[in-house]
């Protein structure tokens, strides 16, 4: 008996991490992947380190003499085998056909690869790994050990590289800023970087956020335009509704005067550090124990810092102008190679709202705008002039429309907030090299125009099923398709199996409820949906104070089901009960139908369901309390 203990003491001791023994290195690959950033390698004469507002890079600089230009990063190999290599970097060089060769040896300084990379071009970096016949590029390493990478610039001025990834089978593709530095060999990257959880701003922040110096309140409230929030150079001289929230746009943030911090909101549009949102985060959110959620939409900044993720809500200026500007803030928000690419919640500000702007504010311009911020994380109306003075019937509708969908799809929209807080993806993510189009969650499609003129535009459809949003044409995805964009219509899609909820447009967020939800279920694959409640206004969502609720539904060939799941947690002042509208878009007519094996009658009254034959639409009205669970059995003929 003492032997078998001592044995199994003795494996226990060697299956121990501490009993590991690996060598001694920099960076390791830890879980299969190797991440190294520009601010870790050394400078040379060759190479120069170049510390901008959103991230640190290392340039290569011009030498008088020829020389090799050599940078040099060294990491330890745990697994052996393939590994996907991913530079991000630029060439700001005008030099065409310009290529960084690349050399990587192993610990006996051994040959193991090499080839040339033709870095992309111009000053910003962008993920890259292909090389010249457009090929992925691969490592193979053969064995557990040192290896080290040697990039030559031959002394040319322009080469720049911000962070190096390689990743075992290529089964983690960077996108934004990557994955942390793999500097302890027992690490886990993608962990690591889900664990930098994401805070969440106010509710009323994903409603319609406005910026201008001349509001007219009267237009709004006549015209049912409702408002969330009123950014302006100077609040102060505005009479608000209540339930509109103010904030200033600070161009020099004065800390020690408080009404630069009123509303616990502002914009922050000159020059920005780290240490400004910290004091600004410290003496706003930090000393109302949790009491407030503040607000601060900050240009971008510092991305690779994981401390950022506490001031999730940003922008960026592209320098260009007209549709140039919309189609580069498309880019920002949809190119998972850009830096961008990762900030939670990114918001799209037009060039007009730069303190310099002296011209003209296009109507087709503007409406683009309009219908791009509206299925963007954060909307922000492109106003901040007198556009009010020439407002026209057709901007008029157009605002109408798209901040009354704006509203309705608030259950949606901030739903995916604990996604992008618990898993680290945002609520708009894009679609690889389609980066002119996103999806808003899971379930929208949207590809704005951003070509003067353009009535027409091609959008590339992921695999499935998938329906225009305002005809209901049909589509099949896994290929590109021309569709049409009149200049009332942003080209919108739903993915087949969403669940949408939306909620009646009666107010600004604050003022509406989810008392009443109406959720369209679009048929034709299987699908699910949890929507995430909290208060809104406070921190308590930290402490765990907030309520989800599932929905799934399933599709068979002769029959459906549908289930509403009963609430998860809770927090202070939720609802006990929730009324639903059930939409089952492009289904044929049912037998019967039944919750939780009692029958539903038939007709328009709550608990019971309707067929509108025109819409091909399965109606059901219901009602359920907190800790109920439905199951919907919907029998089709056979």
């Amino acid at each position: 008996m003492a032997r078998c203990v001592k044995l199994i003491c003795l494996i226990f001791l060697l299956s121990t991490p501490s009993c590991v023994h690996v060598p001694e290195a920099e960076f390791y690959s830890a879980e299969g992947i190797v991440s190294i950033h520009a601010k870790s390698l050394d400078e040379s004469d060759s190479w120069r380190h170049k510390h901008g507002e959103l991230l640190t890079t290392i340039v290569s600089v011009e030498t008088t003499e020829p020389v090799r230009g050599a940078l040099d990063l060294s990491f330890y190999v745990q697994h052996a085998g393939t590994y996907q290599f991913w530079i991000l970097g630029s060439d700001s060089s005008t030099s065409k056909n310009r290529e960084l060769p690349v050399q990587v040896f192993d610990g006996d300084n051994y040959l193991v690869s090499s080839f040339e990379l033709a870095l992309p071009s111009g000053h910003e970096p962008f993920w890259f790994q292909h090389d010249r016949a457009n090929e992925p590029l691969e490592i193979f390493f053969e064995k557990e050990g040192h290896y080290s990478i040697l990039f030559e610039s031959g002394g040319e001025a322009g080469f720049s590289i911000a962070a190096i990834h390689l990743s075992l089978n290529g089964a983690h593709e960077p996108s934004g800023t990557g994955y942390p530095e793999t500097r302890r060999y027992n690490m886990d990257p993608v962990l690591e970087k889900r664990d930098h959880h994401v805070e969440i701003p106010p509710a009323w922040a994903f409603g319609v956020l406005l910026g201008t110096d001349q509001f007219e309140g009267n237009y709004f409230i006549e015209s049912g335009i409702h408002i969330d929030a009123l950014l302006s150079r100077d609040p102060s001289g505005f009479e608000l509704q209540e339930h509109i929230k103010q904030g200033k746009f600070l161009y020099e943030p004065d800390l020690e005067n408080q009404e630069d911090l009123q509303g616990h909101f502002g914009v922050l549009m000159s020059k920005v550090n780290l240490s400004t949102l910290r004091d600004i985060h410290s003496s706003t959110v930090l000393k109302e124990n949790l009491v407030t959620r503040g607000f601060l939409l900050s240009k971008a900044i510092d991305l690779f810092n994981p401390e950022i993720k506490m001031y999730p809500a940003m922008w960026r200026d592209s320098g260009l102008s007209g549709y140039d500007h919309l189609k580069k803030q498309v880019e920002f928000t949809s190119n998972p190679h850009g830096i961008t690419y990762e900030v939670p919640f990114l918001a799209a500000l037009p060039e007009w709202f730069r303190e310099d702007f002296e011209g003209e504010i296009d109507e087709e311009l503007f409406i683009r705008w309009l219908q791009f911020s509206a299925f963007n994380s954060i909307m922000v109306l492109p106003s901040f002039s007198d556009w009010e003075t020439d407002r026209s019937e057709e901007i008029t509708n157009q605002l109408q429309k798209f901040t009354s969908l704006r509203h309705r799809l608030f259950p949606y929209i901030y739903s995916y907030t604990l996604r992008a807080r618990t898993a680290r993806v945002k609520p708009v993510t894009g679609a690889g090299a389609h980066t002119a189009q996103f999806m808003l969650g899971e379930a929208f499609l949207a590809a704005p125009i951003v070509e003067e003129g353009s009535d027409q535009r091609q959008v590339y459809f992921p695999a499935g099923s998938w329906y225009n949003y305002w005809d209901n044409t049909e589509y099949l995805g896994g290929q590109s398709w021309i569709v049409e964009a009149p200049l009332d219509e942003i080209p919108l899609f739903i993915r087949a199996g969403s669940i949408i909820p939306y909620r009646d447009d009666s107010g600004s967020v604050m003022q509406a409820t989810n008392d009443y939800l109406t959720l369209d279920i679009y048929t034709g694959e299987s699908g699910s949906f949890r929507l995430y409640e909290d208060d809104g206004k406070t921190m308590k969502y930290r402490e765990g104070d907030f309520s989800t609720t599932a929905f799934r539904y399933f599709e068979h060939t002769d029959y459906a089901t549908f289930n509403i799941g009963a609430v998860v947690r809770g927090f202070e002042g939720r609802r006990s009960e929730t009324s639903y509208t059930l939409r089952f878009k492009f289904m044929d007519e049912p037998v019967s139908v039944t919750a939780n094996e009692e029958t539903v009658p038939n007709g328009e009254e709550p608990g019971m369901w309707h067929y509108n034959e025109r819409d091909r639409t399965l109606i059901i009205k219901w009602s359920q309390p907190d800790s109920q669970r439905t199951e919907f059995y919907i029998q089709m003929a056979s």
